[in-house]
């Protein structure tokens, strides 16, 4: 796990507790304050690529093809520090730097592998999705299909997505070739 991403983690901690509205870090919110704490970031989040993309001529009715990369880069460091924010809101107030950047490393390459591995197999975006919630089966259901008994074909389980759909045999079969 690289060091930088902990020096990261810890100077953002650092800089949450010392500034308002909140005044203290993510990890700290109640679990009344955590939703609005989200809602607002992720607007923030979103309004700092707006910013970035216009450092960009990527208007396809424009004939400008530019990047302005050093202003392009500072609003995606602006980017960063709400994701940052949403990142440290899903922790405890007892996760230190060094914990979320482990968890941060280990989802990150866990996330890239399934990434390739669906390129690699033709990923369209919609097989093995959940029809109602539209959450991917595979990451959805690998906790429950591996702590079952691997000797039982996922056809005889009962699969049931996070929105309590229940998964179709076919779909069953799906995600049994995939795991």
């Amino acid at each position: 796990m690289p060091r930088d991403l902990t020096e990261i983690l810890a100077l953002h901690d650092s800089l949450q507790r010392a500034i308002p509205p909140v005044g203290r870090a993510p990890q700290d919110l109640t679990e009344e304050e955590l939703p609005e704490f989200l809602l607002w970031n992720a607007y923030a989040l979103m309004d700092e690529i707006h910013e970035a993309m216009n450092e960009v001529g990527w208007k396809p009715w424009a004939t400008s093809r530019h990047i302005n990369t050093d202003e392009f880069r500072a609003e995606l460091i602006d980017a960063f520090h709400f994701l940052l924010n949403m990142w440290m809101a899903t922790f405890s107030d007892l996760a230190t730097p060094e914990y979320m950047a482990s968890v941060l490393y280990a989802q990150y390459k866990t996330k890239n592998q399934v990434n390739r591995d669906r390129q690699l197999k033709g990923y369209d975006g919609v097989t093995g999705k959940c029809p109602q919630c539209h959450r991917d089966f595979l990451t959805t259901m690998r906790t429950s299909v591996t702590t079952s008994n691997p000797s039982i074909p996922l056809t005889e389980l009962d699969l049931i997505c996070a929105c309590t759909y229940h998964l179709t045999d076919q779909e069953k079969a799906w995600l049994q070739s995939r795991i």
